[in-house]
């Protein structure tokens, strides 16, 4: 598996640290703590990112994998979880999921969707393999 860092903090691609640098930019109460907020893992299954009650899981999908059967598995593993089971999970494949999605229920004031754009490009070049 590649591996990439950004600001100290390792990610397992360059858009899932652009992601989470996105949400510590735009949503003030959430910071980046590996096995709370970031990479949360109950043993059987983890995820990307949790904000409050909510499971974020960032997975850009190729042509052998749909974002479908994806989410059946992932949710069929998060019901049967006793950390996760009364969580909410969002699967995102898009920026422009993570905006209307994530930005737009956490954010307020909501920041443009180009402003998202710009600065997960920025993120994303900051952003180096290891």
């Amino acid at each position: 598996m590649k591996r990439y860092e950004l600001e100290g903090i390792v990610y397992d691609s360059r858009s899932e640290a652009a992601i989470s640098a996105l949400l510590m930019r735009y949503i003030q109460r959430w910071n980046p703590e590996e096995g709370r907020t970031l990479h949360v893992y109950d043993g059987s299954t983890s995820v990307d990112f949790m904000v409050e009650d909510t499971l974020i899981e960032w997975h850009p999908f190729s042509k052998y994998e749909s974002k479908t059967n994806y989410e059946l598995r992932k949710k069929a593993l998060i019901e049967k979880s006793p950390l996760f089971f009364d969580k909410n999970l969002i699967i995102l494949a898009k920026l422009s999921e993570f905006y209307n999605l994530i930005i737009r229920k956490f954010c307020n004031p909501i920041p443009s969707y180009e402003d998202i754009q710009k600065n997960f490009q920025f993120f994303t070049r900051k952003t180096r393999k290891i």
